[in-house]
């Protein structure tokens, strides 16, 4: 009984698993990411990205 058991968990079971986090994790940032991307390409946005860069840059002391 506890052989039969032991068999499938490790095998199927990290088998399964791993590829289907792996999907999982891989599909949300996708669908997350297009609209987020698509919207950053006006050009107002990417001059507030230059600056917000520029202003981090300051703070840290890199200029």
């Amino acid at each position: 009984m506890s052989d039969s058991l032991a068999d499938p968990k490790p095998g199927s079971g990290e088998g399964a698993l791993d590829p289907g986090l792996k999907r999982r994790f891989q599909k949300q940032p996708k669908r997350t990411n297009t609209p987020e991307i698509v919207a950053e390409h006006s050009p107002e946005q990417q001059q507030r990205d230059s600056e917000l860069e520029l202003r981090g840059q300051q703070l840290r002391g890199d200029l």
